[in-house]
């Protein structure tokens, strides 16, 4: 699926052969969250299978949330107390554009 395109028509081609069967489950149990800008947003990547979340989970066996927002990560308080709530493996808070650690836990609330 294409990031910044019109999505017109999608097909899927499957083998004759082919078993569809339910997915068996992943080796890390809870997800892990990714919260930032557009690195994370994935807005450097061709496609999003090749986003850096995409890439460590399929190395780790996991499953991922992408909270990528190009320009619109503001560690908004609202933001991370639902993200703060939500059963994880871990959260990883990229905001790229606080200078130091402590306007990192200034700015937002994924991190008490």
């Amino acid at each position: 699926m294409p990031l910044y395109n019109d999505l017109s028509r999608l097909t899927l081609g499957l083998s004759k052969d082919a078993k569809l069967s339910a997915h068996p489950g992943y080796a890390v149990s809870k997800p892990v969250v990714y919260y930032g800008s557009s690195i994370p947003q994935g807005a450097a990547a061709s496609r999003p299978g090749m986003s850096y979340e995409g890439i460590i989970s399929r190395r780790l066996n996991g499953d991922f949330i992408n909270l990528g927002f190009a320009g619109n990560a503001k560690g908004v308080e609202k933001q991370g107390a639902t993200t703060g709530s939500w059963e994880t493996s871990a959260i990883f808070n990229m905001l790229s554009y606080a200078k130091t650690a402590k306007l990192i836990l200034d700015a937002n609330m994924l991190t008490k």
